[in-house]
């Protein structure tokens, strides 16, 4: 009996461990929305990238921003051998880049320009979607990010929005008495 209730003890503690490391979600790269940066990232095959130079264990990167906001750009450069392409994922899903050329090398290069983010923290992922070899480098880019101003006509029209309903229960009032 005591076997069977260390084996059931073990177990669950065993499964705990599993669950508590599946449920734990690596920080990323955190990217200075002011500043942008420049990274080397590794593959190994098909599939997400590896790491990112200098950040053992990291394979994404993120941005905080406080406010709505237009990221310049993000780029993602082949630099070693003709032949590897990137996909990106964004916020965890697949996403297109605005454009996909290859540089005066033959080097693959992916570029997505004026990216808006709403006010938090953006992931930002690469997965290799074509490879030459079995493992490479290549590097990413991002550019800064700016706020993106609130029209000026936008408090002027809720402003108008509001005193036409004031206008609209005052009449309203004024009838019913």
């Amino acid at each position: 009996m005591k076997f069977v209730t260390k084996m059931g003890t073990t177990f669950a503690l065993i499964m705990g461990l599993v669950f508590t490391v599946m449920n734990t979600s690596q920080a990323a790269v955190v990217v200075d929305p002011g500043t942008g940066g420049s990274y080397t990232f590794f593959f190994d095959a098909l599939g997400p990238i590896t790491g990112i130079s200098g950040f053992p264990g990291e394979t994404t990167w993120s941005m905080t921003v406080g406010s709505t906001s237009s990221l310049s750009f993000a780029t993602a450069t082949d630099c070693c051998t003709v032949g590897d392409e990137f996909g990106l994922i964004f916020d965890g899903a697949a996403v297109a880049w605005d454009t996909e050329t290859t540089t005066g090398g033959g080097f693959f290069e992916g570029s997505m320009s004026d990216l808006l983010l709403t006010a938090g923290t953006h992931t930002f992922g690469l997965v290799l979607t074509a490879a030459c070899c079995s493992s490479g480098g290549a590097f990413m880019e991002f550019g800064t990010a700016t706020a993106v101003p609130v029209p000026a006509a936008l408090p002027l029209f809720a402003g108008g929005l509001g005193f036409l309903g004031f206008m609209g229960w005052r009449k309203k009032r004024v009838a019913a008495a």
